[in-house]
């Protein structure tokens, strides 16, 4: 049986300041466990950078994931689709460029109960 997870958030307020949550999907979040393939879609108002971290356990913090670090433009929403792998917890950020932008992001994971 499959198990989807499912999350997202809508007109996020990101700045040039800091890092802005757009999506934490950790133990809390029933399923991300068993998530062994996701899709991730953000849309922006203005450019931002778009990073994921990962954790595979309780014990180490998320770890940022550099090869999935992005660039999104008004023009160009990011979608990361990704494969054959199971987190203990995910975490994505949005940081401005520098106009403050208005952020949706949207998570949709499969795996097997």
């Amino acid at each position: 049986m499959a198990a989807i997870v499912q999350a997202g958030l809508a007109a996020v307020s990101v700045t040039s300041g800091a890092e802005a949550d757009l999506l934490i999907a950790d133990p809390g979040l029933v399923g991300i466990g068993r998530v062994t393939q996701w899709s991730l879609v953000v849309e922006t108002t203005q450019d931002i950078t778009v990073r994921v971290y990962k954790a595979a356990g309780p014990n180490a913090d998320a770890v940022i994931v550099s090869d999935l670090t992005s660039l999104v433009t008004a023009s160009a929403p990011l979608i990361i689709e990704w494969y054959g792998e199971a987190n203990y917890q995910m975490r994505v950020t949005g940081q401005a460029a520098s106009a403050t932008a208005s952020v949706n992001c949207d998570f949709r994971g499969v795996g097997l109960i």
